[in-house]
């Protein structure tokens, strides 16, 4: 577990790294771009003589165009008023040049941090021991014990009555709103919510997502059955929370790949059926050590679509019945 963690940060510190040299390479166009703009003079010169050349060309012709004279005109004195104000813009060429410049020594600051940060990363991921394995030159005899003893170090599964009282876990103390429905869950807790369609499940699922985002770290809201809908827009238009991003995720694999590039401290699945999620994809979501929400339609019958895995196995489970939240499982009360 330790090396994934560490390996979803080195990836999502290679994300960061990545985007910022592509916003360098924009920023150094723009810097070629500013400094090999022509001097004012020169370009005011040629603006000029062009629109006289232009206004000579015209007289000779038999028939002059009051137009073409008029074009001449407004060359020539663009040209001169370029050459007049060269000065005053070339000063502002150099103040913007200047700007540009301190933007891309920002970026490097900001690129340094990011490889300082990955290859701590790395070198931490390096010195992570790797699973020892038997050679053909170990007797049995001899490794086993080894080994055996290797791994209770490493792992417990028996500790005292006194160690478990001292042990401490990471916990969410919740206001009095959601304590006195759900208790105060660990940061890694899964429920589920469900009820019949019109009675509001996504409604208080997203309200309860906002009070998370809002106390507690980012979330995504992947909203497979409405997608970037208009519906879901009225639903999200009275809240005013970065913290809360939206995906539209409809493959497990898609939704996977953005959790892992992205440091969320929740994840909220809208829904569960409409993705089709397997019983393994469902086991591997809630494992990933982080808050995981997820969202079930339900029969007539009022029971929720789905294997009794995804009750069984998560923390919490609450229907919604006319809008109202209806504790039927907690492990934290």
């Amino acid at each position: 577990p330790d090396y994934e963690n560490l390996v979803i940060q080195i990836d999502s510190y290679q994300d960061e790294y990545s985007k910022l040299l592509k916003k360098k390479e924009t920023i150094f166009r723009d810097l070629n771009e500013k400094q090999s703009q022509l001097h004012p003079k020169i370009t005011g010169a040629i603006m000029g003589f062009g629109g006289f050349d232009m206004i000579r060309k015209n007289r000779a012709k038999k028939k002059p165009k009051f137009e073409d004279s008029l074009i001449g005109l407004a060359a020539m004195a663009f040209g001169l008023n370029n050459i007049a104000n060269s000065d005053k813009k070339e000063i502002e060429k150099a103040r913007e040049i200047d700007f540009i410049k301190n933007k891309i020594s920002e970026l490097d600051s900001q690129i340094n941090y990011v490889l300082f940060c990955k290859n701590g990363l790395e070198l931490e991921c390096s010195q992570i021991p790797k699973q020892i394995e038997l050679t053909v030159q170990e007797t049995y005899f001899e490794r086993i014990p080894i080994l055996y003893e290797e791994k209770q170090k490493q792992l417990s599964n028996v500790i005292s009555l006194s160690q478990m009282k001292e042990k401490n876990f990471d916990i969410y103390y919740f206001s009095e709103e959601y304590s006195n429905l759900i208790g105060n869950p660990e940061k890694n807790f899964s429920a589920i919510i469900y009820g019949e369609s019109g009675h509001g499940k996504s409604t208080w699922s997203i309200d309860f997502s906002n009070y998370l985002a809002m106390n507690f770290g980012k979330l995504l809201y992947n909203s497979s059955e409405e997608g970037f809908s208009y519906s879901l827009q009225n639903k999200l238009s009275k809240y005013d929370n970065e913290n809360i991003h939206i995906s539209q995720f409809k493959k497990y694999k898609d939704l996977k790949t953005e959790i892992k590039a992205n440091k969320y401290s929740f994840i909220v699945i809208d829904s569960l059926n409409d993705m089709e999620l397997t019983e393994e994809q469902f086991t591997e979501l809630i494992n990933m050590g982080i808050a995981i929400i997820f969202i079930l339609q339900a029969t007539k019958g009022g029971n929720f679509k789905g294997s009794n895995k995804f009750a069984h196995d998560t923390d919490i489970r609450i229907k919604l019945e006319n809008y109202k939240p209806v504790l039927e499982k907690s492990r934290f009360k």
